[in-house]
């Protein structure tokens, strides 16, 4: 008797809600869970699932994970495809087309495939000369690599063997979140050497023509920072003539960039040691050049934030502030902003007069304008003129595609000295005029950037600016979440913590008040309108929101008006 075929399954069908379609038409390449209306039977890991709207017409196809709120992460939409052998092929070669060009010899570490924004959702591609990393960040990859059993269609790893010839080795490294269920249904590790020889404890590569080790099998995201090359490159021409401080130093690649840039010396600040030793492994295979040579090399083991707030001990005429994510997800959003702010005015107490200032932020939870304020907001409060130099993004094998992707950030300050202040008479009249506005002038006589804080019940702080009363730099104490329609609060001798809801209110001065007009009914119109109990339901969401915020802005601005002269501005743009 001949055994029957297996019967093929039948193709997993996903039907989504309208807001989910709409990103989807849009190009964004996640959808979750909670944005499934219904599907023809229960999906497995890693399978192709076929996404179709309302109207039952195609949408997008991408890999499925049913463990995961993000439960398809797509790879492709629009009009129907197969996603055969070919079609992959396709896909691989259109993100190494991209890069063409972009390295010649002296730089052989730099990533080929950067996940959704190359179209391989959840997969990373990184190369360290002979040595490919690849690093996975949802399970629905694991089934596909090919090692064993998945379909040579469907087989990630044959395929780079075949179109990248130049790599020799390929090792496998995942995502905190697969770190259990790897090793339990697949048999796979992190750092697991999936093809080629067993690579040393450190593979070299050559970047702008300087040497580094990268730890591929142990070492933090797939071995080295490469994201930050472009900004390493600024730093060096930034830093002839100057005493460097590379805070959190990792690898110490900042360091040697300016030592080869001609810098006097550089001081390599970081909590742990192991990383400490990697930096010193990096220059040490660099000293063959005459300027690395030259330059005298220190090194700190500390905790970045209490050795900033001692007492500075001597300046330096270039400071990096490179720290992990501070955001690893959204709830920390809030702190990892003050503690943007904290570092810098803590570490401008270390930079001579006339110093560059470079501070850079890998936390996707904190866009770049959040950023860029808060880094602006916090050299104001300490008191320094500075002229900002330029802002840097992502680098060109790094391409960012959608909103999420987003998260490399920095800004190059120059910073001079200290703006002198004085006691202005009429300003002091206003403030002695207004009695709510009397903690905007210190009992010093000096005066601290202050700013209006707007909430309301409905919506939730976007933005947290920190800044400290002048002359002295106060840490923040605590931070306050305000309710109600129409607050305005300020602080009294301590950091003013200012709550500016995104695209709305964001006013300068100091006072509380409280509901500003009465509407016919007697209520606030800011509470009638904000207040979600009263909100009202119809289709244009969004024109009703911007309407809130309008009629809010010009509720609050005669109010505002008299207390514009107590601001003593002493940065203008």
């Amino acid at each position: 008797m001949v055994n029957p075929a297996p019967i093929a399954p039948v193709t997993l069908r996903l039907r989504v809600t309208a807001a989910a379609e709409s990103r989807l038409r849009a190009g964004h390449p996640w959808l979750f869970a909670d944005s499934v209306r219904a599907s023809n039977r229960p999906g497995r890991l890693g399978e192709l699932a076929v996404i179709f709207d309302r109207h039952d017409r195609f949408l997008a196809i991408g890999l499925f994970d049913p463990d995961s709120p993000l439960r398809v992460r797509v790879l492709h939409a629009g009009k129907p495809q197969t996603l055969d052998a070919p079609w992959w092929r396709t896909r691989l070669r259109a993100a190494l087309e991209r890069r063409t060009g972009l390295f010649d010899a002296e730089t052989t570490g730099y990533r080929l495939i950067h996940g959704e924004n190359d179209g391989w959702p959840g997969l990373v591609l990184d190369r360290y000369a002979a040595t490919g990393v690849l690093k996975i960040y949802t399970a629905a990859w694991l089934p596909r690599l090919g090692l064993d059993t998945a379909p040579v269609t469907d087989a990630v790893l044959p395929l780079f063997r075949a179109e990248l010839p130049g790599l020799e080795t390929f090792v496998l490294r995942l995502s905190r979140n697969l770190q259990t269920l790897a090793p339990e249904r697949f048999g796979l590790t992190d750092g697991q050497v999936l093809s080629g020889r067993e690579p040393g404890p450190a593979v070299r590569f050559l970047e702008s023509g300087l040497t580094f080790e990268a730890d591929v099998r142990r070492g933090q995201k797939t071995g080295f920072f490469l994201d930050q090359r472009e900004n390493r490159r600024r730093v060096g021409t930034l830093a002839r003539g100057r005493g460097v401080l590379n805070v959190f130093s990792f690898s110490g690649a900042f360091s040697v960039y300016a030592a080869r840039g001609g810098a006097t010396s550089t001081t390599d600040l970081d909590l742990s040691l192991h990383a400490l030793e990697s930096a010193a492994r990096n220059l040490g295979l660099n000293r063959h050049l005459p300027a690395v040579a030259a330059c005298h090399h220190e090194r700190v083991q500390a905790d970045a934030f209490a050795w900033l707030a001692q007492r500075p001990s001597r300046p330096f005429d270039l400071i990096v502030l490179d720290p992990p994510s501070l955001a690893r997800r959204e709830s920390e959003r809030a702190g990892a902003i003050l503690a943007y702010g904290r570092l810098v005015a803590s570490s401008l107490r270390w930079l001579a007069p006339g110093g560059v200032l470079v501070a850079a932020s890998c936390s996707a939870h904190v866009s770049a304008d959040e950023f860029f304020g808060t880094v602006r907001a916090a050299v104001r409060g300490t008191g320094r003129r500075f002229t900002e130099l330029e802002t840097t993004g992502h680098p060109p094998d790094h391409p960012a595609t959608f909103p999420e992707a987003h998260y490399l950030k920095a800004i190059y300050l120059r910073c001079s000295g200290f703006t002198p202040v004085r006691p202005n008479t009429a300003q002091q009249t206003a403030t002695d005029a207004i009695t709510p506005a009397r903690s905007a002038i210190n009992p010093a006589g000096t005066a601290c950037r202050v700013r209006w804080m707007f909430t309301a019940p409905k919506y939730t702080a976007t933005t947290y600016s920190v800044v400290s009363v002048l002359p002295r730099i106060v840490p923040p104490i605590r931070l306050t979440r305000l309710s109600g329609p129409c607050t305005l609060t300020s602080s009294v001798n301590s950091p003013i913590v200012a709550l500016p809801l995104r695209g709305r209110i964001s006013v300068m001065g100091s006072s509380s008040v409280g509901n500003p007009t009465k509407s016919r009914s007697g209520r606030s119109p800011l509470r009638q309108q904000i207040n979600p109990a009263r909100r009202p339901e119809h289709p244009h969401r969004d024109q009703h929101r911007d309407q809130v915020r309008n009629d809010a802005h010009r509720h609050l601005k005669p109010l505002l008006r008299p207390l514009d002269k107590l601001l003593i501005d002493r940065h203008p743009p």
